[in-house]
């Protein structure tokens, strides 16, 4: 993607992301919950605590510690998170399988085959089998920063207020 900033074929990318792309500008338009899917019978799951300010429960990061991962590859976005997790979390994964379609990932951790993660905004898109059930990380939830990125040079452009203004209407 910085090639693609630094040859001009991109203009205003909207992506979660760990951090901004090399040579672009950008703006957090807002941070997205990263929740972890678990079958409904995981043991796990009887750990699970309630807030009132979150819609559903939370475990806490380490409540995650030896259990079977299945996780996209190293090259997607969600999986940066999640190796942030496991490193801030000082997980220890029993193991590591990795897929590289979240509806199949979902549909492995219904048939109980290990856990999995999802953002709070994919859920709206995909199909949602009976049997998973989805979990906050931490009373305060762990996030992903959803960016707007452009190159530096964009900020100069006429349009560019409007079409940040636009994204972030967008977003909310």
């Amino acid at each position: 993607l910085q090639r693609d900033f630094d040859q001009h074929r991109i203009d205003y990318l909207m992506c979660s992301a760990e951090d901004i792309i090399p040579g672009a500008e950008g703006l957090i338009l807002k941070n997205e919950p990263v929740l972890a899917a678990l079958p409904k019978d995981h043991p796990v799951c009887a750990l699970a605590r309630t807030s009132p300010a979150l819609e559903r429960p939370y475990l806490q990061t380490r409540d995650l510690d030896h259990t079977l991962m299945v996780l996209p590859p190293e090259s997607q976005s969600l999986r940066m998170t999640i190796n942030r997790i496991i490193l801030e979390g000082n997980l220890h994964p029993a193991d590591i399988v990795e897929i590289g379609n979240f509806e199949t990932i979902i549909k492995m951790v219904a048939r109980g085959f290990g856990i999995g993660f999802n953002r709070l905004e994919y859920l709206k898109d995909m199909p949602q089998p009976e049997n998973v059930e989805y979990f906050y990380l931490e009373e305060q939830p762990v996030t992903t920063p959803l960016y707007l990125m452009f190159p530096r040079q964009a900020k100069t452009s006429l349009y560019h207020d409007i079409i940040v203004e636009i994204f972030q209407e967008y977003t909310k």
